[in-house]
């Protein structure tokens, strides 16, 4: 049977690292186009040593059929809730083995803690058969494995590196890995429903925001749900950067201005900016900035902390909402550079 075996390896191998490549890249392009956020997708394939020791360890009698696991990709994601739209995916666009397939969480009693991870065994499927870009991969099997980034990082510690938590522990040792365990499955179940109570907020704001119901903080989600509304009434084109930390300075700067909600933020928009500055390119900060500055520069000036330049450009814009005496005060000021230097 071994001998069997390693020419079947011998032959085989090329086509499982085929596959594992093109399992990688499908599963890609699923999660991206139905928008499920993910840590990493990574795939490796056995190479021929791990087959045969493995086969041996199992007693494998028809290990060509038995081991199912040549092939294997693994999906590590945020959020809990996500297993079950990626596993659903799965079902949908991959032969699904379901006799050799496995959810480790309902292997664990209402006591346990653990190791959880959802295991599918499956084939390319049917629709792909006879592609030729999928040639040689016809029902070969492959296991996926679908986990959070905190189940992952449980499996790294007492399974994947052989740190295995298993056997009969003393008393208080085996108390402490409950209460790891418990507080890693707390953790996970924490961050997704914290999750989904954002994207709640983040709906809630921007219904609010589009029925004119402004008095509310000025948050990460609610600034940017506020300026894309903005945006898209006045068919504005600007560059929405989702960059928390420049996001966050940007409210720091709001705050130390005054402006601490939404309905302050809308009152010093300045009711021509659209009209004259539609034609320029600019991003979500110069923007605010904008409007702040235009405003009232002196109290811009006075109240914020800047760590940014302006140019002739902004001065040029600028003259357009303001009376000379206030361009020359902004000129004045150490944030002001007239252009690069000729240093010839």
């Amino acid at each position: 049977m071994s001998d069997i075996f390693n020419e079947w390896l011998e032959d085989n191998l090329r086509h499982y690292e085929n596959l594992t490549n093109a399992v990688v890249s499908i599963t890609q392009s699923l999660l991206a186009n139905h928008k499920v956020p993910y840590l990493t997708i990574t795939g490796r394939t056995k190479d021929k040593a791990s087959c045969v020791e493995k086969a041996a360890r199992k007693s494998y009698q028809n290990p060509r059929n038995e081991m199912t696991d040549i092939s294997g990709v693994r999906i590590v994601l945020f959020f809990e809730s996500d297993i079950d739209r990626v596993c659903k995916l799965v079902e949908e666009h991959f032969a699904v083995d379901y006799d050799n397939s496995l959810n480790k969480q309902d292997l664990l009693s209402t006591n346990e803690v653990g190791y959880r991870s959802v295991h599918f065994v499956c084939d390319i499927g049917e629709t792909r058969h006879d592609l030729p870009e999928y040639s040689g991969l016809k029902k070969l099997k492959f296991e996926f494995q679908v986990r959070t980034v905190l189940q992952h990082a449980w499996a790294e510690m007492a399974h994947d590196r052989s740190y295995k938590f298993s056997g009969k522990l003393p008393q208080h040792l085996e108390r402490e890995l409950y209460l790891l365990s418990g507080l890693l499955e707390s953790a996970d179940k924490g961050f997704d429903r914290l999750s989904r109570e954002i994207d709640a907020y983040q709906k809630e704001v921007s219904e609010a925001t589009s029925h004119g119901i402004l008095e509310i903080p000025i948050t990460y989600t609610s600034l940017l749900e506020y300026f894309k509304s903005w945006a898209k009434a006045n068919s504005y084109t600007v560059n929405i950067s989702e960059n928390s930390d420049h996001i966050n300075n940007l409210i720091s700067e709001l705050s130390q201005y005054g402006v601490t909600t939404i309905a302050e933020l809308a009152d010093i928009i300045p009711p021509s900016y659209v009209k004259v500055t539609s034609s320029i390119s600019s991003y979500i900060f110069g923007v605010v900035r904008d409007w702040m500055i235009i405003h009232d520069p002196e109290r811009f000036c006075r109240s914020v902390k800047i760590d940014w330049l302006i140019d002739l450009d902004d001065i040029n814009l600028y003259s357009k909402f303001l009376k000379k005496e206030q361009i020359e005060f902004l000129k004045e000021q150490d944030f002001f550079t007239p252009g690069f230097l000729d240093e010839n």
